[in-house]
């Protein structure tokens, strides 16, 4: 084992005379001049007597000063003749804790090591974090498997951490130290200590909606010893990001830490998609040595980016504009205008048509690099988080932790997304069967046979939203409660939360004159602006919830674990429109969430478990938004009409210690239902609360050290989803499997040390092909992108430490350059790339 991983504690062959072993039997004599060294000693005494005599003799030979001032204290006046006692040198070894692996979960919910807790989670460390320079959240949660990436709808770009997790949307699952933290944020790992996943429901724990898990991040605190660390990034492409992390004690009871980032350049092959953002964690924590410590920190983060909305996908394997084969009786000619087009006949049109959609059937790919919007488009966020924990003993086994949170998030963004490409002015109007001419096209002479004639249109998107959350959390653990022959560890605590969310509409006045070119658009070229309608909208939740755990060891191998939660939330939804009519809409309830598990542990070191719960997710949950019918709300599960939704899990798998417990291995079948969703029962879009979704799965997962030079982050998930009951057709029908879930993901890192100055690693992670068109009475070769291709990426990383203070890293990322989709929209109009080949390197110093 190398030198930097332990801590070794060497006792050399020295002397010490009798005036320096009797002080040890006399502390009161040192007392008044070298009090650390006689913690020290005494410290060393109380366990092995002869080595913390060594390591007192140690200190006298190498602090000349002390010792001068030690030996006149000991014995101000006998001479330094006394016979001398020589010792073997003692080597006292501690091992490091493995990394990639952590044995308990910050989240005080859960009272035992991560080998017995009852379901699948991963942790994400902040060595693994820092070897990928996984700068943002997204990039972290990649080192898991079963979470894809999503994309905005309509002109939306992706607004903040949107993702899917075991084939339920994510956005509603971060937590922060616990607390639960809504709004649109690119959450940044400069001041993230480690991430949790928790996987299957954690209703129990967080509350309503968890049904896919919950990620919880975890905060950097102030730590005892002072540790400054400070790192500078530069890409590829010219874009820097710099990072502090700056530790130290300020008195005797004071520690304070303060984390520091900034980030600015462009997006990988994207010269338009402009990324600055820049943040600040100071936090500082009271600590006496009492039963009472307390936190206090804050986080604010800015970024002032331009947004990415994606790049049109024609031209993509899967590309499909359009029929070729339109009859004359498909459409309604009684208002068409022929004025504006060269036919005379609506023969002539329709052979238009049919001959401009196999031409944009066949065309091209458009350049990677091109963008759709204007060079003024912004994107601006806001994000401050301010927290106080506190935490007491009441004894060993008897803690209390309470935690206040104030949140405020804000962002302004103004966008075009790149929708329907043009190569003649007719168009089929939406949900009709007539025939309509764009003006705009006609004077842009758009040609079918001249792909640099063809055009695009660019819907103009704007978001003005803030989203606050006030919370108060309280938790007791309470560990080995006895009960007769039973042993509990038990978790209780109550929460109030209050969650609110503002936005003020926007719009544009109209789409029929925004078609910049579609194969080299001009991002200086002016598109209709981005106005406000007049319509703000407030959605208030108040939640007040109570949960009790409780692991109840029956001997030493069987435990039985049993929890549960209950929410009385109340919400609140105003809309106010510009005539200064306003509609309200409320709905309140109780949610009631449980689990239970079985778990049996052959060993010390493995447990073997079976558990089974169950949530509910109350309308409106995700983005505090109601609507009157299930059509006009954001998501159609948000009437309040509607029940909350039930989700029953179970899951049964098995967790081992190996390899002197350095590595944690992790296998799990999961199976997971979701009832009463909303299915269409006609095409006028009457919905009924009856729909029935099945997911189920294998998860495996290694985590650790192989040897003590050789870090493994591994998992791989099998996901299988199906509607058993549903709509009459579209997405949601009998039998269509569940959108963007892959049926197999997989990830891994891992990172080896040559010797003390160089290590070397690298990853690869595998998407299995994500269902866009997930209807199964639908032809696929009748719509466009009806699959995210399955793709493979590969990256590499090296380390150089020039001595103990100076080191270099590089990364490498997507090594084979593979052109993959990460994203596609709704529709499959548009999609966003995975980055190609590019690099970075990183130079580090700690004192």
């Amino acid at each position: 084992m190398h030198d930097n991983q332990c801590d070794r504690l060497i006792i050399n062959t020295k002397t010490a005379n009798n005036a320096v072993l009797s002080a040890a039997k006399k502390p009161s004599a040192v007392v008044s001049t070298r009090k650390n060294s006689l913690s020290k000693l005494l410290l060393m005494a109380s366990a092995v007597p002869l080595s913390s005599m060594a390591l007192a003799a140690e200190q006298s030979s190498t602090q000349a000063d002390s010792q001068t001032e030690l030996m006149s204290a000991v014995s101000p006046n006998k001479p330094n003749s006394e016979p001398h006692i020589t010792l073997d040198a003692i080597t006292v070894k501690a091992p490091h804790p493995a990394e990639f692996k952590t044995d308990k979960l910050q989240n005080q919910k859960y009272t035992r090591p991560l080998v017995e807790v009852p379901q699948t989670v991963t942790v994400l460390g902040d060595r693994l974090i820092e070897e990928q320079k996984a700068g943002s959240l997204i990039d972290a949660l990649r080192n898991t498997p079963g979470i894809t990436m999503q994309m905005g709808e309509n002109a939306n770009s992706t607004e903040g951490d949107a993702i899917s997790m075991r084939g339920f949307s994510g956005n509603s699952l971060f937590l922060v130290d616990g607390v639960r933290q809504v709004g649109a944020v690119n959450r940044d790992t400069f001041n993230v200590e480690s991430i949790e996943v928790t996987k299957g429901l954690a209703g129990a724990e967080i509350g309503r909606g968890a049904t896919g898990g919950a990620i919880n991040i975890i905060t950097k605190k102030p730590k005892s010893y002072e540790d400054y660390k400070t790192e500078v990034s530069i890409d590829t492409e010219g874009k820097t990001r710099a990072v502090a992390d700056l530790n130290r004690p300020l008195n005797d009871d004071f520690n304070g830490r303060l984390n520091l980032m900034f980030d600015k350049g462009d997006a990988v092959k994207r010269d338009e998609v402009d990324v600055k953002q820049y943040g600040i964690a100071p936090s500082i924590t009271w600590n006496n040595g009492g039963a009472t410590r307390v936190t206090a920190s804050a986080e604010m983060l800015r970024s002032r980016n331009t947004p990415e909305t994606g790049i049109p996908s024609i031209g993509m394997d899967g590309y499909f504009y359009g029929r070729t084969d339109y009859m004359v009786d498909d459409f309604d000619f009684s208002e068409f205008d022929y004025s504006r087009v060269n036919a005379s006949t609506p023969e002539e049109v329709v052979a238009e048509l049919n001959a401009a959609n196999a031409a944009r059937n066949a065309a091209p790919k458009v350049n990677d690099k091109n963008y759709y919007g204007m060079s003024s488009d912004f994107e601006d966020i806001d994000s401050d988080v301010y927290s106080v924990f506190v935490e007491h003993d009441f004894d060993d086994d008897i803690h209390l932790t309470n935690t206040t949170r104030y949140s405020k998030t804000t962002m302004d963004r103004r966008s075009s997304a790149p929708y329907i490409p043009f190569n003649t002015p007719i168009n089929i109007r939406r949900g009709t069967n007539k025939l309509e001419v764009y003006d705009k096209l006609v004077d842009l002479n758009v040609d079918k046979n001249d792909p640099s004639t063809w055009r695009i249109s660019a819907i103009r998107q704007g978001v003005d939203r803030e989203n606050t959350t006030l919370a108060n959390m309280t938790n007791i653990n309470i560990l080995d409660f006895k009960t007769g022959a039973l042993s509990h560890d038990i978790s209780t605590g109550v929460e109030f939360i209050k969650e609110e969310q503002k936005n003020n509409g926007l719009t544009y006045s109209s789409l029929a004159n925004n078609f910049p070119s579609l194969y080299q658009p001009n991002p200086s070229e002016p598109q209709e602006p981005t106005v406000s309608n007049g319509i703000k909208t407030n959605g208030e939740t108040k939640t007040v919830a109570a949960y009790l755990f409780d692991t109840i060891a029956l001997n030493e191998q069987w435990d039985v674990m049993l929890g549960g939660r209950v929410d009385k939330y109340k919400t609140d939804f105003v809309t106010r429109r510009p005539d200064g009519n306003s509609s309200k809409l409320k709905d309140d309830g109780t949610l009631y969430s449980y689990k239970s598990a079985l778990v049996f542990k052959p060993t010390k070191q493995s447990s073997i478990y079976a558990s089974y719960g169950r949530t509910e997710t109350p309308p409106g949950s995700e983005n505090f938004t109601f609507g009157t019918t299930g059509r006009d709300a954001a998501n159609p599960n948000a009437n309040p009409i509607f029940d909350p939704q039930k989700t029953k899990s179970w899951e049964i798998g098995s967790k081992w210690n190996v390899l002197n417990e350095r590595l944690l291995l992790g296998l799990a079948y999961y199976h997971t239902t979701h009832e009463d969703e909303l299915a269409e029962l006609d095409e006028n879009r009457n919905y009924v609360q009856f729909g029935e979704r099945q997911i189920k799965g294998l998860e495996f997962s290694a985590q650790g050290e192989i040897t003590p030079d050789w870090r493994v982050n591994l998992g791989i998930q099998t996901m299988d989803t199906d509607i058993k009951k549903g709509s009459v057709s579209g997405p949601g029908a009998v039998g269509a499997s569940s959108r963007w879930s892959p049926e197999l993901t997989g990830t891994l890192w891992t990172s080896y040390d040559y010797n003390d100055k160089i290590t070397l690693g690298g990853g690869v992670r595998y998407v299995d092909e994500q269902k866009r068109e997930a209807d199964p009475n639908v032809d696929l070769s009748q719509v466009s992108m009806p699959v995210i291709p399955d793709y493979w990426a590969v990256d590499l990383f090296a380390s150089y430490r020039f001595n103990d203070a100076f080191s270099a890293d590089l990364n490498i990322n997507n090594v084979f350059d593979k052109d993959y989709l990460e994203s596609v929209n709704i529709m499959g109009l548009r999609a966003n790339k995975g980055e190609p080949l590019n690099a970075m390197l990183t130079l580090k110093y700690q004192f």
